[in-house]
């Protein structure tokens, strides 16, 4: 990938993230981690010997942060959107605040932002979808190389899922109002989920817009106001054009693999299409 073509992704995302921010703090599993991700995350936490390490958290999620604020002392937050750090600073408490500093860069840069060793856990939630395939090598790289040896990396990935892949955009749309009509609060935003599934290609690229081809043709059935329904959540979740990842659960684990080695994945119960999420516990080998 070119430097014109990084560059003009990053500021892509930027945009994205900033027109997220007003709603960031409304989102539902699976789009955040529930409290069963959150209970495997802490169970990582514990494992680091003391509190007086420094933790590396990517992104701004504030329910992960919470929680490393009650067993470490230093929390370095690295995101590359200024305006999510500033707006999920008002979601937080003030002895969470106290704790933090901020590092606003791309996450391909923390090999040039931090020494060596720095870090006994690197953690964030969806790391890896926030960015093309292709570059999640060189990320997976960069995380290792500021991890001190034996250090923990933990994250939560949306793992490809080939039954949405296979299923037609129509059964997708039919599945989310059955779901919609038996009160699930997560039905939203499992069904932009799933649609990732389906837009995704071989390399688990996933090139979303606000209005996509695949998806409009296919809600033409539905009476109108369901139309705007469907219309109106895809708009939320895609407010601009961007990239996502949904890897196969084989490729993930093939470059992962020449850097770490899988200590723990566990996946949650609460909330649908759990067992695609799973919460990876990975020592740095290095």
């Amino acid at each position: 990938m070119s430097a014109f073509s990084l560059f003009k992704n990053e500021r892509r995302a930027r945009a994205f993230w900033k027109k997220m921010c007003p709603t960031f703090s409304r989102a539902m599993p699976p789009a955040s981690p529930s409290k069963e991700d959150l209970l495997h995350y802490e169970s990582l936490f514990r494992k680091i010997d003391t509190p007086n390490e420094t933790t590396l958290i990517l992104g701004t999620t504030p329910a992960l942060r919470k929680l490393a604020a009650k067993y470490f002392q230093k929390i370095v937050v690295a995101d590359f959107s200024p305006q999510m750090i500033e707006a999920t600073k008002s979601l937080l408490d003030e002895e969470t605040l106290k704790k933090e500093r901020y590092c606003t860069t791309n996450w391909l840069n923390l090999g040039r932002r931090f020494n060596g060793g720095t870090f006994a856990l690197v953690v964030g939630d969806s790391t890896f979808k926030q960015l093309d395939p292709s570059l999640a090598p060189q990320l997976t790289e960069n995380i290792s190389s500021i991890l001190k040896t034996g250090g923990i990396f933990t994250t939560r990935i949306r793992l490809h899922k080939e039954y949405w892949g296979n299923c037609s955009v129509d059964d997708i749309v039919k599945q989310f109002f059955v779901e919609k009509r038996n009160g699930r609060p997560d039905a939203n935003a499992a069904f932009i989920f799933r649609m990732y599934d389906k837009l995704a290609d071989k390399d688990g690229r996933v090139l979303v817009s606000p209005s996509p081809n695949a998806l409009y043709p296919a809600i033409g059935f539905l009476h109108p106001g369901k139309q705007q329904l469907v219309r109106g959540i895809w708009k939320a979740y895609n407010p601009g054009p961007i990239c996502w990842s949904h890897m196969r659960e084989e490729m993930f684990e093939s470059f992962v693999g020449k850097k770490f080695s899988i200590l723990t994945k566990k996946t949650a119960n609460d909330y649908l299409d759990s067992d695609a999420f799973p919460v990876f516990g990975l020592i740095n080998n290095k």
